[in-house]
């Protein structure tokens, strides 16, 4: 039986031709015997390409975490089975919940089909597939192991949207009570205290300063409400730009002195770095474009320019180890395990063994973080209850003598 097909050999390059086999299978398994990378496989007649134009793009929002995991661990077990690329993005097509993204990778099918690469093909939604996925695809592609850089990169997701779940999983409490003290204050503000205001100004009592103040505050926001609404927005959007852009580099340095949760964002960082530069390692990723790309995709600005230290340490011809040792938000054991690492030849093992071991100290500080917050929050809560009923009861007792 012939069957004519499309795939990409161990250089990126399209290939195109035909074989005799038994089976579809077997043809597969031909072709990679051979070094290429299976695209499409048809019995018969020319492999079948995009019959429809590539100069639309589908619109998509930005992937999340957990949906990058699941879409690279269903590729990587879909190619690992033995289906070609395109019957494997064919399948996961029709296997997407959100229409959006279904259409993006429909679109990226047909692109494939048609001839281009799948690196090239996801490059087309930066805004989609992050920079760090589209490089490790397309040294997957160079290296005729795309299944296994996609099983690396699905556990890669998997572990970070396992970390992203444990953070919102410790904050969820302590911003819970934050929610019910904003809401039990508001309605105490606006449905209690002014009736107690009317009770207070019936009998022209004395009233001492911090019931002043609350009335005053109480007024304020039952008359100018929406007032305090807008300048809330206005001051959250104000600040957040101010630390994302011209005060970036102030707040993350300073941010990174902060007892407990200076520590724990080196601890993080630490254990992302080792993480991400370990399976681009073991995915054939250069180690200056391995770099370049953490640089890149820093959020930390006291990280970017480490990992530009380091990354002119490996141009120098020093190695990465000596550079590292001597950042300022990488701990020295770091450093050291690299150096080995490129002593040995066994780098992404030391960064694997550094990654477990940062993700482990990361887990124990959100821990121990998340058991100060909470007392702290609880005390916040008190103190605020205790100023109120302050407020109002101690011109209740002047009443009480004055009615005596």
């Amino acid at each position: 039986m012939q069957f004519t097909y499309k795939a990409r050999d161990n250089k990126g390059h399209a290939v195109e031709g035909a074989l005799e086999a038994d089976t579809k299978q077997l043809a597969i398994e031909r072709l990679r015997q051979q070094g290429l990378i299976p695209i499409a496989i048809n019995e018969g007649g020319a492999a079948k390409s995009a019959g429809t134009s590539l100069d639309t793009t589908p619109k998509a929002k930005k992937i999340t975490v957990k949906e990058l995991s699941l879409l690279s661990r269903q590729l990587a077990t879909m190619i690992q089975a033995g289906l070609p690329l395109v019957s494997a993005l064919n399948v996961l097509t029709s296997q997407l919940d959100k229409k959006s993204i279904a259409a993006v990778i429909n679109d990226v099918r047909k692109r494939v089909e048609g001839g281009e690469s799948f690196s090239n093909a996801i490059k087309n939604y930066p805004g989609i597939f992050p920079p760090m996925f589209t490089n490790l695809v397309e040294a997957g592609e160079t290296a005729g192991a795309l299944d296994h850089v996609l099983d690396r990169t699905a556990r890669y997701y998997e572990n970070s949207s396992r970390n992203i779940g444990k953070v919102k999983s410790a904050l969820s409490y302590p911003l819970f009570l934050v929610g019910v003290a904003i809401i039990a204050v508001g309605i105490l503000m606006v449905a209690v205290l002014p009736s107690f205001i009317d009770l207070f100004e019936s009998f022209n009592a004395e009233l001492p300063t911090v019931t002043k103040i609350v009335f005053g505050t109480a007024e304020f926001i039952k008359d100018k409400w929406y007032m305090l609404i807008i300048i809330a927005a206005v001051l959250f959007f104000f600040i957040r730009w101010l630390i994302t852009k011209p005060l970036k580099p102030w707040f993350d340095t300073i941010t990174l002195r902060i007892p407990v949760i200076g520590p724990l964002i080196k601890k993080s960082n630490t254990a992302v770095f080792s993480r991400t530069f370990a399976m681009m390692v073991q995915s054939g990723v250069p180690m200056l474009q391995g770099l370049e790309l953490l640089e890149k995709t820093a959020g930390n600005y006291v990280m970017r320019k480490n990992i530009e230290t380091a990354k002119l340490g490996v141009k120098e011809g020093s190695g990465l180890g000596k550079p590292l040792k001597q950042s300022t938000i990488f701990p020295p054991m770091l450093g050291h395990m690299v150096a080995i690492g490129e002593e040995t030849g066994a780098l992404d093992s030391m960064l694997e063994k550094v990654a477990d071991f940062y993700d482990e100290e990361t887990d124990m500080a959100i821990k121990a973080l998340t058991s100060m917050v909470e007392p702290i929050m609880i005390l916040f809560i008190g103190v605020l209850a205790a100023f109120l009923v302050a407020a109002i009861m101690v011109p209740m007792f002047s009443i009480a003598s004055f009615v005596q």
